[in-house]
């Protein structure tokens, strides 16, 4: 079926980003504003060595990142929408040559405070006068080892576009340039994959890091032994994995299980497809555990327009949730009335609560919560659904369908997420060895890691070794591996609210 045009498209199954920004023209006049907000901040150089002073220039700068983060989010949706689109995409464009400038002028403002003697520093952090930014402040001084100076740091600032390059390439390629028809495998996403490890790895070497994995984690304040302990821990549990893809090949009844067969369901659920409405309220039904005030927001969201619900042409692809502090989320996905259309409604509404929630409890400076946890809120409502679900049919072979959705989630998020994270980690150290990541290079690692996590049952074809270029989260590097833990979080969560685990015992026997 040919895909729709998405002016050819009923605009109510479409977002409203009116609670953004009005239209184009209203982006546009915030844009101008800009300049004298930088100007704001701009004007601070030179004299941070006072509480007083580094909280008005805290505020300030506040102010600018939230216009900014207004910007650029609505630029953003804007060329979700159609990636082929030319005024979006100078939206995104404009907005983003602004921000790197603002970067370079404003950069001054962390070695400047961090400049400061380490008594003078702790004193001003226990000032009353910075008690609403004390716990960034606290953060600051902790990163003061990897803060280069001020003339370094613009410079850093000024290569900000570049930095971003790599994955702007490999986005553009996968949403709007590259056509699925048979062709001949070139060195293009080895290219562009490259090129942000290696920006990586060459900005964590000239802010002292050990390596571009630590760099990462330190984003977060996360040590990177939990990162190698998720992959040793899941390299413990392989065994596991092994008998699963055993059981599989054996209840599908292949002589040979190929990597595709890993995603083929093990039996197919009564219904097979749902109206948007009908999803709707079977998530509503799934969250109603959580609370009055959660459902009602749900529907409010439904009702509201904040989920870009169809595919059109040039849409990017996957699914997120997004948002800023002075507007609702915003959820793109492409419902296709299957179940994992359902249960993407609920995920990334699970993002969208999130987010609700925080800005509504946090002030600006600390509503965005860190991607550590980001996607436990997501996960626990894709469970909820299997579980509301599961109450309301007694059939065998939907249990069976929805039993496995939610043994899917360990193989999908916990052991596939992992192997994507070493990937990574792997990839990463290559670099900073000085080996090339030619195409060849990664292909072999990846089907390396194929045949490790998913065993001798696989029949491995030659296919599999190019499905690392597809993979979108590595343009944004150590990321992946908080689905895994952030899964694992969410089943503890879970099962708090219902026990899994009897479940699955209880269906086992």
């Amino acid at each position: 079926m040919e895909m729709k045009e998405r002016k050819n498209m009923d605009p109510a199954f479409q977002w409203d980003l009116s609670t953004l920004y009005k239209d184009d023209a209203a982006w546009e006049k915030d844009f101008a504003a800009v300049d004298a907000d930088v100007d704001k901040v701009a004007a601070f150089q030179g004299k941070l060595n006072t509480a007083a002073d580094i909280r008005a220039c805290y505020d300030a700068s506040t102010a600018l990142e939230r216009r900014f983060n207004n910007l650029l989010t609505y630029a953003m949706l804007r060329e979700s929408e159609d990636t082929r689109d030319p005024a979006a995409q100078a939206l995104m464009a404009r907005g983003m040559s602004k921000y790197v400038a603002a970067g370079s002028r404003v950069s001054f403002a962390e070695p400047e405070i961090l400049s400061l003697p380490a008594q003078q520093l702790k004193k001003i952090a226990d000032d009353p006068v910075m008690e609403p930014y004390r716990f960034a402040l606290e953060q600051l001084i902790d990163e003061k080892p990897h803060v280069l100076s001020a003339e370094e740091e613009q410079i850093m600032a000024n290569f900000g576009e570049v930095f971003e390059a790599p994955k702007e390439i490999a986005n553009s390629l996968q949403d709007a340039d590259l056509k699925f028809a048979p062709v001949k495998d070139s060195a293009g996403f080895a290219a562009s994959y490259s090129g942000i490890v290696k920006s990586w790895t060459a900005q964590a070497r000239v802010r002292h890091y050990g390596s571009s994995l630590e760099m990462g984690m330190a984003m977060e304040h996360i040590p990177v032994s939990v990162y190698d302990s998720l992959v040793d821990a899941v390299h413990r549990h392989l065994p596991d994995m092994y008998r699963y893809v055993a059981l599989r090949k054996k209840i599908l009844g292949l002589d040979e299980l190929h990597y595709y067969d890993v995603y083929v369901p093990l039996t197919h659920e009564g219904t097979t497809s749902w109206t948007y409405e009908e999803a709707q309220q079977m998530v509503l039904k799934a969250v109603s555990v959580l609370g009055k005030e959660y459902t009602d927001t749900v529907k409010s969201a439904f009702a509201g327009r904040w989920i870009d619900v169809y595919p059109n042409s040039g849409k990017r692809g996957g699914a997120f949730s997004s948002g800023t502090y002075d507007s609702n989320p915003f959820i793109l996905m492409s419902y296709t009335s299957d179940y994992e259309s359902v249960s993407t409604i609920a995920h990334e509404m699970g993002h969208s609560m999130h987010t609700w929630y925080s800005k509504h409890h946090q002030p600006v400076q600390y509503a965005d919560y860190t991607l550590f946890v980001a996607e436990v809120a997501s996960t626990v409502n894709e469970n909820l659904l299997v579980d509301s679900l599961l109450k309301e049919t007694k059939d065998p072979a939907e249990r069976l369908f929805l039993l496995n959705q939610y043994l899917e989630g360990f193989k999908g998020t916990v052991y596939r997420q992992t192997m994507f994270a070493e990937f990574e980690r792997e990839a990463h150290a290559m670099a900073e060895r000085g080996e090339a990541l030619t195409p060849q290079a990664l292909n072999d690692l990846y089907r390396k890691l194929i045949v490790l996590y998913f065993g001798p049952e696989l029949a491995v074809d030659d296919e599999v070794q190019y499905e690392w270029s597809r993979i979108p989260h590595f343009y944004r590097p150590f990321y992946v591996y908080k689905y895994a833990t952030s899964y694992s979080a969410a089943v503890a969560l879970s099962e708090g609210i219902f026990p899994w685990a009897e479940v699955l015992i209880r269906w086992m026997n």
